[in-house]
């Protein structure tokens, strides 16, 4: 009799990553098409859209999204080449450059959002408010582990 597989957080969260990233890719890409977007570019304009409280920088998007430096500077350049974007400079310090979202993506972002939002309802609405709570209570533990350790393990971000 074959033993049982010992089961792995990081295969189980790669695998849930990849097929919920999908499942939303899926809702989004009409809306991805019209606009010639990637998935990433989305999620960086929505929070962009969503943080748009205070002055963003590369930096920021970063480390929300755990993307190496080059990575984050491509995107950027395309989103600005294709009018999603600008970057401005700021009073304080004329090496920084915040990054602003144009009209085309707001109108864009209020169409993704709406698509996002109702996936994510559906998904969730699998879920006990209980489940739920207990979902994002491991998330945020697991993320904190890694995080407090990140500095000195050099964990790869992409």
């Amino acid at each position: 009799m074959k033993a049982p597989q010992k089961r792995t957080l990081g295969i189980a969260a790669r695998m849930l990553n990849n097929i919920v990233s999908r499942y939303i890719d899926k809702g989004t890409e009409a809306i991805r098409k019209e606009y010639n977007i990637t998935p990433m570019h989305g999620y960086i304009i929505a929070y962009l859209a969503h943080n748009d409280d205070h002055d963003i920088y590369q930096k920021e998007i970063e480390e929300k999204f755990f993307i190496r430096s080059s990575t984050v500077t491509s995107m950027i350049k395309l989103m600005e080449k294709n009018g999603l974007i600008t970057r401005e400079s700021v009073e304080q310090d004329a090496r920084l450059k915040k990054i602003v979202l144009t009209d085309k993506a707001k109108d864009m972002q209020s169409k993704i959002n709406k698509a996002m939002y109702d996936t994510d309802n559906e998904l969730t609405g699998i879920l006990t408010k209980e489940e739920l709570d207990t979902f994002f209570e491991v998330i945020e533990k697991i993320k904190n582990k890694i995080q407090k350790g990140r500095s000195t393990d050099n964990i790869s971000e992409n």
